[in-house]
């Protein structure tokens, strides 16, 4: 049920690609093959509608993977769109935000296989696949970050959780509205804001990898899900 859920979030929505490793983080096969088929099967009927079905990968696709034009290229977030516009050949920066995606996803995996209880397992494994993404997409913008925050907003009730942390508020001083930035003012330098965010929300949330709690670490077998926190009784 999972895996159809977040296939039609993904035939309506790509961008959520990158969920669907969960599923291969968890070894739910029958879910992570819902999860592609329900995508594909509505993409080969959407192409029998259109008129030219291969304009997709001539065209769109080219566009896409190019960072768009010159014009939307300057509001990309990435670090592989910001770096080379502070004089970083674009090649070593298409080279650094790769290396800083696999590590993302390598942390969101470890963070995965920690299998503490509670919903922050799923939720930061979420958004660590996501923020991710964004560190390599091309395009990558400050928008995108929507996908990721209300999950990690979610989490406050939790201890332990990212957003209990100082530097996820730090990553989002630069979105604070009323806050002057002196010589990033301007939409064209906006980027450098948005690229500020999330690199440290990345790399904040990428941090939970590490061993959690007591008994955070024991691995929970295949197909059972982990015991729910039980709440302290009252002293009275």
């Amino acid at each position: 049920g999972a895996g159809v859920v977040i296939g039609a979030a993904v035939a309506l929505k790509p961008l959520l690609a990158p969920v669907v490793l969960l599923f291969l983080f968890a070894g739910r096969w029958r879910a992570l093959a819902a999860a592609v088929l329900v995508p594909a099967l509505a993409s080969a009927a959407a192409a029998l509608a259109m008129p030219d079905p291969a304009g997709f990968f001539t065209r769109t696709l080219p566009f896409l993977l190019h960072g768009e034009d010159g014009f939307v290229r300057l509001y990309e977030a990435s670090p592989a769109a910001v770096l080379p516009r502070l004089g970083v050949p674009p090649a070593l920066a298409q080279g650094l935000a790769v290396a800083a995606a696999s590590a993302g996803v390598l942390c969101a995996y470890r963070r995965w296989r920690r299998a503490d209880p509670g919903p922050l397992r799923l939720a930061e494994t979420g958004a660590g696949l996501m923020l991710s993404a964004f560190l390599v997409s091309r395009p990558s913008y400050d928008h995108y970050l929507l996908v990721a925050l209300p999950l990690l907003l979610a989490g406050l009730p939790y201890a332990g959780s990212v957003a209990r942390g100082a530097w996820f508020w730090i990553a989002l001083v630069p979105q604070a509205p009323g806050l002057t930035w002196p010589w990033l003012e301007g939409e064209r330098r906006r980027a450098f804001r948005d690229a500020f965010t999330l690199c440290v929300l990345a790399v904040t949330v990428a941090r939970q990898a590490r061993t959690g709690p007591a008994g955070a670490g024991e691995r929970v077998p295949p197909g059972r899900a982990p015991e729910p926190e039980h709440a302290p009784a009252a002293p009275f």
